[in-house]
């Protein structure tokens, strides 16, 4: 028993939230309003009468039923055939603009055979169970902008219009549907009306859908670089089959170009500036106070020159650059090389020996290469002992330093030292390890380490001290034999 109560509880509970007379249209919504799809309606606390839907010919009065998430479900219950009958559910979220105008989505999707945004469900006349929000609502994909109803109360259509777009603010020339030439639209009359003024060939309500031209800005919104703008019907009644109280525009500019199309009541869902299905029309725009601007498949030679020329001569002025540089500097290299080898050979002509030898017979050939290889032989000898060169030898490479002046191919070499002058450097020279004699005989017993000859001379102590008091005066004693041995011209005279 208590399984049976409780579904039913439930159920009861779901009907009294559905059927509690709590859904009432928002307060501003009493009245006649037009509609841009279902005619000039009126609304009251619970309903909406003359509601004209696709799924029926005659106009009908929707019920609120309940509320869900901020949408009203409303339901007609409308007779199909005469046996049967259709409840039609609309699901409408309202948001408002102003107290007069408001824009409506009806939130479920596009039913195929009427192309209208409704749900139906077949039902008995006894039945009275309403559909779940979840079926109602059966929306599965947003909605796309510029499809969206609009709501103008009655009586203040006026203070509801708003400024038409800049790219249709000014005075077009207009074909419509590519073929239908000689039409003018005004839009700077007034900043929220459009004036049509028609070729008498094109004055047909099929491709225009109203009778007098006039039209006004009522609704707009950008999405990206394509408006959708919302238009009302100016005149004084329409018949919502040939002539429209609303009418829907898509446009899209570019310099003086404009490309609209527009179709009765509502945008289409895949309705853009260059496409729309029937009954809707194409139109091709040019402003008169604009300038031209070319299409891509329209770019004029001149153009073209004008772009490529200023690229070329640019690009021929950097090769050229470039071939200069290499050039300038290929000759600059060859310039040098050239002036190289000049002073090479200038060089090369100081160096030439001016007697030649020249071998006559074998034996001397034979004498020369003994020669010739003792040298080889001795230089290797030096370089394998370069440690204990004597230094003697490193002084007299010291001393033979020759120099030439201006190229003057003269070469001069200064005189052999006295025998005291050799004894003085070597015992001065810290790198020395051996002393010479007046003949020429090296004495390694007077041989000197480097730390002792610098301790020496840059800090003499003790024995030291005398032993160079004792050099400087041969030092002396070695000058007075040098001014002994000058000449009487060169003579020193005593200050």
């Amino acid at each position: 028993m208590l399984g049976f109560v409780c579904p039913l509880y439930f159920s009861l509970v779901y009907l009294c939230q559905l059927t509690d007379g709590a859904c009432e249209f928002p307060s501003d919504l009493r009245g006649e309003w037009y509609t841009t799809s279902n005619g000039l309606v009126t609304f009251t606390n619970q309903s909406i009468s003359n509601f004209k839907s696709l799924i029926h010919t005659s106009t009908h009065t929707f019920d609120c039923e309940y509320i869900d998430n901020g949408r009203y479900i409303t339901r007609a219950r409308i007779p199909v055939l005469s046996t049967s009958l259709y409840d039609v559910y609309f699901c409408m979220s309202f948001t408002k603009v102003t107290e007069t105008k408001y824009l409506v989505n009806y939130n479920s999707d596009i039913l195929d055979f009427v192309q209208e945004r409704v749900v139906g469900k077949t039902v008995v006349a006894s039945s009275s169970t309403l559909l779940p929000a979840a079926e109602a609502c059966n929306l599965t994909s947003a909605i796309p902008i510029g499809t969206q109803e609009v709501y103008v109360k009655k009586g203040n259509e006026t203070s509801d219009f708003i400024t038409c777009p800049d790219s249709i603010a000014s005075t077009l020339d207009m074909t419509l549907n590519s073929d239908c030439t000689g039409n003018i639209v005004y839009g700077m009359t007034n900043p929220t009306y459009l004036i049509h003024t028609y070729n008498s060939s094109c004055a047909s309500t099929s491709l225009t859908f109203t009778t007098s031209g006039n039209v006004s800005c009522i609704y707009s919104v950008l999405s990206g670089f394509t408006t959708y703008l919302t238009v009302y019907n100016m005149d004084s009644s329409t018949d919502e089959t040939n002539t429209y109280r609303f009418l829907c525009y898509v446009i899209t500019s570019s310099g003086d170009q404009v490309y609209l199309t527009y179709h009765p009541k509502i945008c289409q869902y895949n309705q853009t500036s260059t496409y729309v299905a029937s009954p809707g029309v194409m139109a091709y725009l040019v402003d008169q106070y604009k300038e031209a601007t070319l299409s891509d498949d329209e770019v004029p030679i001149a153009l073209i020159v004008g772009t490529t020329v200023p690229i070329l001569l640019l690009l021929g002025i950097i090769l050229f650059i470039v071939y200069w540089k290499i050039k300038f500097r290929n000759k600059i290299n060859h310039e040098l090389e050239m002036n190289a080898r000049r002073n090479w050979r200038k060089l090369a002509q100081h160096f030439n020996i001016t007697t030649k030898h020249t071998l006559g017979s074998m034996e001397e050939y034979a004498n020369h290469s003994k020669r010739h290889k003792k040298k080889k032989k001795k230089k290797r000898k030096t370089k394998e002992n370069s440690e204990i060169v004597s230094i003697s030898s490193q002084t007299d490479s010291r001393r033979r330093s020759v120099w030439w002046d201006d190229f003057s191919n003269t070469i001069e070499e200064h005189h052999e030292p006295q025998p005291w002058q050799n004894q003085w450097e070597t015992f001065n020279d810290p790198l020395s390890k051996q002393m010479m004699n007046d003949d020429g005989r090296k004495s390694p017993s007077t041989a000197r380490s480097d730390a002792t000859v610098r301790k020496i001379w840059m800090n003499p102590e003790n024995t030291e001290k005398v032993e160079v008091d004792s050099v400087w005066e041969k030092v002396a004693s070695n000058f007075d034999q040098l001014r002994k041995a000058a000449k009487p011209s060169e003579t020193l005279r005593p200050r």
